[in-house]
């Protein structure tokens, strides 16, 4: 970019936590606060409210090596780009999501100055998440989708939910108007890291505890399975039908998995297969009819699928007399 300017680690943040006053602050836009960094917990937990409009972009080279820590953040506004040895990651307005860093990998942050930058994040160092989650080091890699021989990488998402854009709004305004009430601050800063991990595991389908399964559920459930039997010539596909009964896709082929004990597409298989037996039995047709008649082309894989269901071939189930070959 153009009009760029490098700062290094040490020019923006000072020992004590204390406002940093060299960037290039536009004045015109009542900037009161810059980065404002807060060591809660004293190596192992800092805030940064970072709220200021600059004049023009600044790129900030990291030559200090940064301890391992988690790092989550939760972007009101602004446009970042941070770069690693081998990829550039964007941060911008509505964007939200959690990083593991490791020694020396972080390269530099460059900070545009054409939107107002309103940004807070939390870093945490790895043995005080591990314990206040209870979580280990293979499930942080995990949610995040790290490599073990990776050094550095995340999980971001764009969709700062309501949640997390009230917590960023309310760090943002204690660290500017109460600075001192650190309690606030740290609590702020554990409830983000709480909200984006429980985002993170749902995203990552980590959640284990499934919604309940309700009497309307089960009743819905009925539903899209005589929609399917009555229209097994042309049945509607999956989201299809889970939309025309009102039931949510995952949780309609658990409930077919929980009331009938199969998926949609074996139940389907089930009543052509029941339909067919039934065509054979009263004599209406033959094999190869009822076959044909409930969709199959192949005579041989009708006969296979029949035996799996029935245990018999098709052709037991014709009449001894009356019988059309």
């Amino acid at each position: 970019m153009k009009n760029n300017t490098q700062f290094q680690q040490d020019d923006i943040c000072g020992e004590d936590g204390s406002i940093i006053r060299s960037f290039p602050l536009d004045k015109t836009q009542n900037n009161t606060q810059m980065l404002q960094v807060f060591p809660l917990r004293e190596g192992l937990l800092t805030l940064e409210a970072h709220n200021y409009q600059l004049r023009h972009d600044i790129r900030i080279s990291h030559d200090i090596d940064f301890p391992p820590a988690l790092i989550f953040y939760a972007c009101l506004s602004g446009e970042w780009q941070i770069q690693y040895p081998k990829k550039i990651k964007r941060i911008g307005k509505g964007d939200c999501g959690a990083e593991i860093i490791r020694n020396g990998v972080v390269q530099s942050t460059q900070i545009s100055s054409r939107r107002p930058t309103r940004v807070f994040c939390v870093n945490l160092a790895q043995s005080l998440f591990f314990e206040l989650t209870g979580k280990k080091e293979d499930d942080v890699l995990d949610l995040l989708t790290f490599s073990k021989k990776r050094g550095a990488g995340g999980r971001q998402t764009r969709d700062l939910d309501t949640a997390m854009a009230i917590c960023a709004h309310q760090v943002l305004s204690a660290a500017e108007n109460y600075p001192s009430d650190t309690l606030f601050l740290e609590a702020k800063a554990l409830e983000l890291v709480s909200l984006q991990i429980k985002k993170l595991e749902i995203i990552s389908k980590k959640n284990t505890d499934p919604a309940p399964f309700l009497r309307t559920d089960a009743d819905k459930v009925i539903l899209a399975a005589d929609i399917l039997k009555k229209e097994m010539d042309g049945p509607p596909g999956g989201m299809i039908l889970s939309k025309r009964v009102g039931l949510n896709y995952n949780k309609m082929l658990l409930g077919f998995k929980k009331i009938l004990g199969m998926t949609p597409v074996e139940y389907l298989r089930s009543v052509r297969l029941q339909k067919a037996c039934d065509c054979i039995r009263s004599g209406e047709m033959n094999v190869t009819q009822a076959a044909f008649n409930v969709g199959y082309s192949s005579l041989s894989h009708f006969t296979k699928a029949f035996y799996r269901e029935f245990g018999m071939n098709p052709k037991k189930c014709a009449p001894k007399k009356g019988r059309k070959t």
